[in-house]
C-alpha cells in the first residue's frame, strides 16, 4: 500500500479573505470562470493553479511566471509556512451534508503500492500540468482518494475552531491543522493500511508518476518530495459522498431521429414529459458546479431530443452486453456501460460530457446538440464493489461533489 504522511503545508496569512482566494480544481475552471477568478482579487489560486486559460496556447513564460508568482508570494507573506509538519482536516458543508476527510501526502512514485483508478479515462495531453509542476515545483490542489478502510474518522478529532475557513458558492470549506503526534500516526497508519481509489485527480497523478521517475533517472535536480502528491483522503462511504451523474450531450451527422432509432434497438421507449420536474429540477449557480440533481436516481435513463423526450428501458440483451466482469454481475451495471452499447452503432456521433443538467437541456433546447442523454448517479456501494474488485468503470461515470478548492492548503515538493 502507498504511505500517507503529514507535510508543512503552506495556507493563506490569516487577515486574507479566503473566500476570494480559493478556486475550483484546474481542470472544470471555463475560461470564462478563470477571468472571473482573477477579477476576484490578485492573489486568488487560480493564477498559480492554471496559468494558461483552457485551450489557449501558452506563452513560452507562463509557467516561469506562475514559479516566479509563487515566490513572490512566499517572501511578501501571502503564503506563510506551516511550522510544524502536519495532517489537514477538510471538512466541506452544503444543505446539511457534511464532506470529512484528511488532506496529506500521499506516496505516488511508480515502484510504490497501487493507487487504484475507480474508472477509465480520456485521453488527455499532461503537457500543461507537468510544466506546472516541474516550475513551481508545488501542489497547488489535492487529488482525492478514496479509502477502502472503514475507521478513518475515528482517528481523529475535530474539536477546536478551523484554522481556515471559506464560503463560496454555498459550500461551507473547513480546514483543521493536526500536528498531534499520535493523532497523525493513527490516521497515517488507519489510510496506510486501506487501498486507496482515485476519485478525482488521475491525470495530476499520472504527472506525479511521471515526474517523479524523471527524477529517479536523473534527468532532473530535486528532492525526494516529488515521490509524494497531496491527497485529500475520504472513506468510501455513502455518508460521507454524494455522487451525481455525467451526462452525454450528442451531435449526430443524421439527426436525432437517427439516435432514436439506434437507442431503441438496445431500449424499450416510454415517452415523458420533457417538463417533468424530475428532469429539470437543478438550481445551477452561474460558472460554478451544481449539486446533483433531486431525484435523478429514481429517474431512470432518459434521452432528450428538440421534439421529445423518452424514458429508457434497458432490454435483457443490453444488460447483457454492458455486464462488468466478474465477480461482479449485472446489479453492479452503471448507466455509462449501458448508453455506450447503444452509442457503439453510432461511430460517427460526437459526444460531449456535462455534469449540469440545466446546461445540458439548454443545449438541446437552444439547438447547439441533437439530442443528451441523461445518466443516473452511481450508488456509492456499486463504486465500492467494482473497487473492490479491481475493475474500472467506464469514462465519466461518476462527479464527486462538491469539490475541495484549490488553495485551502499547498504542498511545496522542496519542504
Amino acid at each position: 500500500m502507498p504511505r500517507f504522511e503529514p507535510f508543512h503545508g503552506e495556507r493563506y496569512a490569516a487577515e486574507l479573505p479566503l473566500d476570494l482566494l480559493v478556486a475550483p480544481p484546474y481542470d472544470v475552471i471555463s475560461p470564462i470562470e478563470r477571468t472571473v477568478l482573477l477579477a476576484r482579487h490578485p492573489a486568488n489560486a487560480v493564477v498559480i493553479e492554471l496559468p494558461v486559460a483552457p485551450g489557449a496556447e501558452p506563452a513560452a513564460d507562463a509557467y516561469v511566471r506562475a514559479a516566479r508568482t509563487l515566490a513572490d508570494w512566499r517572501s511578501r507573506k501571502v503564503l506563510v509556512r506551516d511550522r510544524h509538519r502536519a495532517l489537514y482536516p477538510y471538512r466541506m458543508t452544503v444543505a446539511g451534508h457534511q464532506t470529512t476527510g484528511v488532506i496529506g501526502a500521499l506516496q505516488c512514485a511508480p515502484d510504490t503500492g497501487d493507487v487504484l483508478p475507480h474508472e477509465e479515462t480520456t485521453p488527455r495531453d499532461m503537457t500543461d500540468r507537468l510544466a506546472l509542476l516541474e516550475a513551481c515545483r508545488a501542489n497547488v490542489s489535492p487529488i482525492w482518494g478514496l479509502s477502502l478502510g472503514s475507521d478513518l474518522g475515528d482517528r481523529f478529532r475535530l474539536e477546536s475552531p478551523p484554522a481556515a475557513q471559506a464560503t463560496v458558492d454555498g459550500v461551507c470549506h473547513e480546514l483543521w491543522v493536526l500536528d498531534d503526534p499520535d493523532q497523525v500516526a493513527a490516521v497515517c497508519e488507519a489510510v496506510d493500511g486501506a487501498g486507496i481509489v482515485l476519485a478525482d485527480g488521475h491525470h495530476r497523478f499520472a504527472t506525479a508518476q511521471a515526474y517523479a521517475a524523471k527524477q529517479q533517472r536523473g534527468a532532473a535536480p530535486g528532492s525526494s518530495g516529488a515521490s509524494w502528491i497531496m491527497a485529500f483522503v475520504v472513506e468510501l462511504d455513502p455518508r460521507e459522498l454524494q455522487v451525481g451523474p455525467i451526462h452525454r450531450v450528442l451531435s449526430v451527422p443524421g439527426g436525432a431521429g437517427e439516435l432514436v432509432a439506434a437507442v431503441s434497438r438496445w431500449f424499450d421507449l416510454e415517452p415523458c414529459a420533457r417538463d417533468d420536474e424530475t428532469v429539470t429540477a437543478v438550481t445551477p449557480v452561474a460558472s460554478t458546479p451544481t449539486r446533483p440533481p433531486a431525484g435523478a436516481a429514481d429517474r431512470g435513463l432518459q434521452l432528450v431530443t428538440g421534439s421529445g423526450a423518452w424514458c429508457l428501458h434497458p432490454t435483457s440483451a443490453t444488460v447483457a452486453a454492458a455486464s462488468p466482469p466478474a465477480p461482479l454481475s449485472s446489479s453492479d451495471v452503471v448507466d455509462s456501460s449501458l448508453v455506450s452499447v447503444a452509442l457503439g452503432d453510432l461511430p460517427e456521433v460526437a459526444v460531449r460530457f456535462d455534469h449540469d443538467e440545466r446546461r445540458v437541456l439548454d443545449a438541446v433546447r437552444g439547438g447547439e446538440a441533437d439530442a443528451a442523454l441523461l445518466l443516473r448517479p452511481v450508488p456509492v456501494e456499486v463504486i465500492r464493489r467494482w473497487a473492490a474488485a479491481g475493475h474500472r468503470m467506464p469514462a465519466k461515470s461518476t462527479y464527486f461533489w462538491p469539490k475541495p478548492r484549490t488553495g485551502m492548503v499547498w504542498r511545496d515538493l522542496d519542504g
